[in-house]
């Protein structure tokens, strides 16, 4: 009789996969957070596919039947993280739900300015708010409106302007749950924005390097096309060109990462800030 080998037995079943966890939890965390009555959907199709997994062996490979089971838990937590979030004091927003009129905040460009119909729009953190010489505010996020931002991500500004939250615009889309999902609680109106000494943010000084290197060796035909590529900006791009680039379906080369798929967010944004505008007299905007 052969000596057995000591040693461990080694397992050769089939490996459990739970790749997918991470994406249908964040699918529960988008849909509670902007359509929260598609949750209940959400929740059922996981529902639907679970006790089809365990009715019919064959319709799920034996390694991803235990996602399957646990889908409807992820998404419920998805759901549940997305309320409890929406239930959190917004101090922020609730400033600028009493509309107080002007305030004063330093912070910081947290996203590359946007051209739009009626100047130039870019996220801003908030470091310090004050309203009538006293700060009553540290924190938050808002988006900032201006006839003119002259300024790069990271630049610390201060900024002076109306606060007001985000109205639901005649489509009924509803732009202040979409700007939830970036945490950005308010809208502000701009009459001054001006850099903070020397607070220039490393990715603003980089955007601004490119964008004149870009200048120099290309017409300005080509040059506006580089711009879209490479800094995710179309404003000096001929309408004619980007009509061309939209009919021939390769848009998408012109739009970096941080632009965040500008063919939705600028739109909407632009919706919004007409809305906004309708609310106050035109001396309060630039230009």
């Amino acid at each position: 009789m052969p000596p057995s080998r000591a040693g461990p037995d080694l397992d050769l079943s089939p490996p459990v996969r739970l790749d997918l966890w991470a994406v249908v939890l964040s699918a529960g965390i988008a849909v509670g957070t902007i359509a929260p009555p598609l949750a209940p959907v959400l929740v059922g199709g996981c529902l639907l596919v679970t006790v089809a997994s365990l009715s019919w062996r064959e319709l799920v490979p034996l390694e991803w039947r235990l996602m399957a089971v646990l889908g409807p838990l992820f998404a419920a937590a998805g759901v549940a993280i997305a309320l409890l979030h929406a239930a959190t004091e917004d101090p922020l927003a609730e400033l600028a739900a009493m509309e107080p009129g002007e305030v004063i905040m330093v912070g910081r460009i947290s996203s590359p300015p946007e051209p739009s119909s009626y100047g130039y729009m870019a996220d801003f953190r908030v470091d310090h708010l004050w309203y009538h010489d006293r700060e009553i505010l540290r924190g938050g996020g808002v988006e900032v409106f201006a006839g003119d931002l002259s300024v790069g991500v990271g630049d610390r500004v201060l900024v002076e302007g109306e606060i007001s939250l985000p109205q639901v615009g005649e489509d009924g889309f509803d732009y202040g749950r979409y700007l939830a999902t970036k945490r950005i609680s308010a809208l502000v109106e701009a009459t001054s924005v001006k850099t903070m000494g020397e607070g220039r943010g490393w990715i603003g000084r980089i955007h601004r390097r490119t964008d004149v290197a870009l200048g120099y060796g290309l017409r300005p035909r080509e040059a506006a096309v580089v711009r879209g590529m490479v800094l995710g900006d179309r404003s000096l791009m001929p309408e004619v060109l980007e009509t061309a680039f939209q009919r021939s379906g390769v848009t998408h080369v012109l739009v970096s990462k941080r632009t965040e798929t500008a063919a939705f967010q600028r739109p909407a944004r632009q919706r919004q800030y007409r809305t906004a505008r309708g609310r106050y007299s035109p001396s309060h905007y630039p230009g």
